[in-house]
């Protein structure tokens, strides 16, 4: 599961990229478009604590709220990875006592 801020444009700044992960979670399992190479770095007081690479993800639930009165929206991404590729996973971390 991964959680996240939607961050809306303001002041001509540039929108940030969580409407791709929504229109990714609407492509039917069906089609081969749904496995995506996902990367994610976790990052804790400013160091990177632990990177993993999902290379056939796929979306299982996605879901946004917009109730922060702040402007910014979350959202939340429950992937999985293809079944038959689950040997590809990579979890790495502790890197900053490498």
């Amino acid at each position: 599961m991964v959680e996240g801020k939607i961050l809306a444009a303001v002041g001509g700044e540039a929108a940030d990229d969580t409407s791709k992960i929504a229109r990714w979670s609407l492509v039917p399992a069906e089609n081969s478009d749904c496995y995506r190479n996902v990367e994610i770095t976790v990052i804790s007081a400013s160091q990177i604590v632990r990177q993993i690479t999902i290379p056939n993800a796929f979306v299982v639930g996605y879901e946004e709220d917009f109730t922060d009165e702040s402007g910014a929206g979350k959202f939340r991404l429950l992937m999985k990875q293809k079944k038959d590729k689950m040997t590809a996973l990579k979890f790495e971390g502790g890197f900053s006592g490498e």
